[in-house]
């Protein structure tokens, strides 16, 4: 924020403009779940109850420190500065501190002033050993204010601006569970069939069939990469860090590199990934694919990530990668994962995973019905991006003073 200070603006210790109070757990002895006395919150760990979004778990029946419904939250222990709307009266842990403004100081834009203030607060917590801010410091923390009326208007453009963040939101989350029913439905169903059979893995439409992973792909793995074999800049390298981001449509930050003659003479002799080729990790975090697109030049760590590569003409790249991110696939990788400190998918499971296979026309259909609710997906995940930079800008200039609203 600039420190030039516009006309009727002035600075005010938070303690100045808000009542702050700082939790203090109260003894176990007196915490239930029976909802005797006030509901207890520790800590951000505990911001949807406090936010009514989940029930409350822990009550106490000898309150010490209070918060009231309509306070600011903010989690002053690791991890520190987050803040929330305050929903119940209850008893706040040493995890929290209450805010609450005073007589002529707006409530709501005192929750925006201390959002976008999130990484000056964390700069506090700083240097300990444990990330914590202290009721001095908090209570002296600066906050830059304009008039009431002013206050009010920054207050209602962001609030605006909330609310179509959380429209949209909601929007992804409906369009998230259609798509997951669709998906059951598609898998299992498919379209427009009147005459089923029994099978091992339940009814299925007459003219399917059940056909293991290893008849339709050729499933498989890199060739060792040596620590050696790492340049500066060259042919990316992927791990299943790399993957997860292209799956989630993110930049990829690419750490590692190989050099083109490595490339090339992996290529020719054991192949690379090619357009339409499937990745999935397979040790970490299990089961997100990723299609290869075309032209794309890359190489990846065996162990981390399982190719589908050789994909059967009878069998649509579209509709397999669409089945590996449904919830029947997730359900088969348990099946398959061994090792719990670290899980992982083998090549061997997964080859004998078994799979509905419609005909090939029927793939193409589902794919591009699921196709379009991805795009659905992807579309207001876009919108939600540009919201949240919008409203950061705002938040920069609003609250600086760097723009008045006249």
């Amino acid at each position: 924020m600039t420190n030039k200070l516009p006309n009727g603006w002035g600075n005010k210790k938070l303690s100045e403009v808000s009542t702050v109070v700082m939790g203090q757990s109260p003894s176990s002895s007196s915490y239930n779940k029976n909802r005797v006395g006030l509901p207890l919150f520790q800590g951000k760990a505990d911001f949807n109850e406090a936010l009514g979004i989940d029930p409350i778990d822990n009550w106490t029946d000898s309150p010490t420190k209070i918060t009231e419904p309509g306070s600011i939250l903010m989690s002053v222990r690791a991890p520190v500065g987050d803040v929330i709307f305050n929903k119940h009266k209850a008893c706040i842990g040493r995890g929290l501190a209450s805010i609450k403004s005073k007589e002529g100081i707006s409530q709501n834009y005192l929750y925006f002033y201390l959002t976008n203030k999130k990484e000056k607060i964390k700069e506090y917590s700083q240097g300990s050993t444990f990330s914590a801010i202290n009721s001095r410091e908090l209570k002296d923390l600066e906050i830059r204010l304009p008039s009431i009326s002013q206050q009010k208007k920054i207050a209602q453009i962001l609030s605006t601006v909330d609310d179509e963040i959380e429209k949209t939101e909601k929007i992804i989350e409906r369009t998230e569970e259609l798509k997951i029913g669709l998906m059951q439905q598609l898998f299992s169903k498919g379209l427009r069939h009147t005459k089923f059979k029994k099978t091992e893995l339940g009814e299925i439409p007459e003219k399917w069939e059940i056909v293991k992973m290893y008849k339709i792909a050729d499933i498989t793995s890199s060739k060792r990469i040596y620590r050696s074999d790492y340049v500066q800049n060259g042919i990316p390298f992927y791990r299943s860090k790399e993957v997860i981001e292209k799956h989630k449509n993110k930049d990829v930050t690419i750490d590692l590199y190989i050099s083109n003659e490595k490339f090339l003479e992996l290529d020719q002799r054991f192949g690379s990934p090619k357009e339409n080729d499937i990745l999935l990790t397979s040790v970490g975090t299990l089961g997100i694919p990723y299609k290869v697109g075309a032209n794309e030049k890359f190489y990846f760590k065996d162990g981390n990530l399982t190719w589908f590569r050789k994909i059967s003409s009878r069998v649509s790249p579209d509709f397999l990668y669409s089945w590996l991110t449904s919830n029947m696939a997730k359900n088969e990788f348990k099946k398959c994962t061994i090792g719990s400190s670290q899980p992982a998918l083998t090549i061997i499971k997964l080859k004998n995973i078994k799979l509905r296979l419609p005909n090939f026309h029927e793939q193409i259909q589902i794919a591009s019905i699921l196709s379009g609710v991805n795009d659905k997906i992807k579309i207001n995940q876009k919108i939600k991006m540009q919201l949240l930079q919008l409203k950061k800008g705002l938040m920069q200039d609003l609250l600086s003073g760097k723009k008045i609203i006249h």
